[in-house]
């Protein structure tokens, strides 16, 4: 055979051997994808179906608040109205991981979190259920946005027109005139989105209801607010901790806090001491916070009921293999 020849069939065999690597490689890196987003894969449905788990931990937390408030009751005192207060268990953050004792040392899922954090829908104002003299009192709102507003809501029975709730508290954002410092808040002015709500029975809870949703009520002074905060913050002076005081009765509420007068009589006016809508949050991770998944929910239980009804629930996952 020729030099040629042999040169020939050298850089053949050289070729094929160099196809057979790429053809190789190729097959191993498609593997290696494969592996990766089948590992992503069983990851975010873990992550997925952890978020559910803890949103209904939230669900069963709400069910047994009535109990809660039963075995944490003095025995020896009358029983008490009803009350929902952030000294009580269900505003404190859960992690199915830690408070269930279920993560050991050198756990796959040491590094992540299956948290629900619950927050009271009823602290805020109902803007389907807001009187004229709420309405004025609002931040941000004009006279003619609070008429468009009234429109929406109750509709015109002289032009045959049926009126149509807010389903969603964003739907206020396609009122005409509404402009962005009303709806975001504007220095020290609180946004319409913070204090807002569609959900409840148009009574803000005492208990819950942040300074902004407070201060923004008819006729309350500034220091009947601070009293009221102070109070409520119980002996640590801090919102939302364990030894947050709550209230069951304008008797009880009006002797332990001082407020009494035109102070207690708006109070009265618009607020109550119990809820019964709440949203949940749950959140949960994989690889380290690498995986996301969020779930929440709106759930009503009734008073006195262990009865959780289920109003609205959405999903996302985040995360990239």
């Amino acid at each position: 055979m020729s030099r040629s020849s042999n040169g020939f069939v050298l850089v053949s065999v050289l070729w094929v051997v160099a196809l057979l690597t790429v053809i190789t490689i190729s097959y191993h890196y498609r593997a290696r994808l494969e592996v990766r987003a089948a590992r992503y894969s069983l990851d975010s449905a873990q992550a997925r179906m952890t978020a559910r788990a803890a949103l209904e931990r939230g669900i069963l937390e709400l069910r047994n608040k009535t109990v809660f408030d039963a075995l944490r009751q003095d025995p020896t005192e009358a029983p008490r109205a009803p009350s929902t207060h952030l000294g009580q268990s269900w505003a404190q953050v859960g992690d199915l991981y830690r408070d269930g004792g279920l993560l050991t040392p050198g756990d796959d899922f040491v590094n992540d979190v299956a948290q629900y954090h619950i927050e009271d829908m009823e602290r805020l104002i109902n803007i389907n259920h807001v009187s004229d003299e709420m309405m004025a009192a609002l931040p941000g709102i004009s006279l003619p946005v609070a008429r468009r507003i009234h429109y929406r809501v109750t509709g015109d029975a002289d032009a045959q027109v049926n009126g149509q709730r807010f389903q969603d508290i964003s739907e206020l954002r396609s009122i005409r005139g509404l402009d962005d410092n009303a709806w975001y808040g504007d220095g020290d002015e609180p946004g319409l989105r913070d204090i807002l709500t569609t959900y409840g029975d148009g009574h803000i809870n005492v208990n819950t209801a942040p300074r902004e949703v407070l201060a923004s009520l008819p006729e309350i002074e500034e220091s009947v607010v601070d009293d009221l905060l102070h109070i409520r913050s119980g002996p640590d002076g801090i919102t939302g901790t364990r030894d947050d005081i709550g209230f069951s009765d304008w008797q009880a509420f009006s002797e332990q806090t001082g407020i009494s007068g035109d102070g207690l009589l708006a109070l009265q006016q618009f607020c109550k001491f119990n809820s019964s809508c709440f949203k949940i949050t749950a959140v949960a991770t994989r690889r380290g916070g690498m995986i996301h998944s969020e779930c929440s929910a709106i759930v009503e239980v009734p008073d006195g009921s262990d009865v959780a009804r289920i109003l609205s629930w959405s999903e996302e996952s985040l995360g990239s293999p």
